[in-house]
């Protein structure tokens, strides 16, 4: 049976590249926290496909949520999204989401605020 992890998003550092690296904490059940970063590159914000920095987050989010899914979290400190990612996770972030101002506001915050993932 594997432990009950929490994922917190704790925020955002601008890399050289115009990119992003995404802090997370994942805290198992014996309360012991994890930081792990993951690295969007700048190219994923431009272009016809790019992604806004608003949804960077919530797809880092779905990507930890796999992760912690796979028992990688321990063996990966820091991740890079890859454009497949953001195809995979984008299509379940919500459109509507994806079109507010604000970075993980609302319901977006709640719902990642009342996530835990048993993993």
């Amino acid at each position: 049976m594997r432990d009950k992890q929490s994922i917190r998003y704790l925020g955002f550092e601008c890399t050289e590249d115009g990119g992003r690296r995404l802090d997370f904490a994942v805290i198992p059940s014996d309360g012991s926290a994890i930081e792990v970063h993951i690295d969007v590159e700048g190219p994923h914000f431009t272009g016809a496909d790019r992604i806004m920095i608003q949804e960077a987050a919530g797809i880092g989010y779905l990507k930890m949520q796999e992760l912690c899914e796979q028992g990688g979290v321990r063996n990966a400190l820091l991740v890079r999204m890859t454009a497949i990612d953001i195809g995979r996770y984008r299509q379940v972030v919500p459109a509507s989401r994806r079109q507010r101002k604000g970075s993980f506001s609302g319901a977006a915050k709640a719902e990642a605020a009342g996530k835990q993932h048993h993993g």
